[in-house]
Formats: structure tokens, C-alpha cells, sequence
């Protein structure tokens, strides 16, 4: 599983940002498939989206209104 050094974490934590939606919204979405693309890892978008979920529930993620 991929694990974001902290260079990618603060690319990931910019991207998130940017997109409207919280991470339990974001799957199946072009707005996660827009975050998939602009990441530009070779990761599965099943990975990132755990990467992602690991991120909030240790409450790295900036928190969005809901």
C-alpha cells in the first residue's frame, strides 16, 4: 500500500482542499477521479481513497462543512 512521504501529503492535503466534496462523498465521482488524475501516482484510486480515509480518521485531513 502506498504510504505518502510528507511532500505528498501536503500535494494531497492541496488537491483535497480543492475539491467540494468530504472523503466519504468523493468515491464514484468525477471529482475524485479529477484528484486521481491531478495526484499523478501510479496508484489505484482504491488506494488512494484508503490513503484518504486513514488521513481523516487520524484527523490530518483539513475538515470541510458537511
Amino acid at each position: 500500500m502506498w504510504k505518502p512521504d510528507e511532500n505528498e501529503k501536503q500535494r494531497l492535503f492541496d488537491l483535497y482542499e480543492e475539491c467540494p466534496l468530504t472523503v466519504d462523498r468523493l468515491p464514484h465521482t468525477k471529482e475524485f477521479d479529477l484528484l486521481h488524475e491531478k495526484l499523478g501516482k501510479e496508484i489505484s484510486k482504491n488506494e488512494l481513497f484508503r490513503v484518504l480515509a486513514n488521513l481523516r480518521k487520524r484527523k490530518e485531513l483539513p475538515k470541510k462543512p458537511r
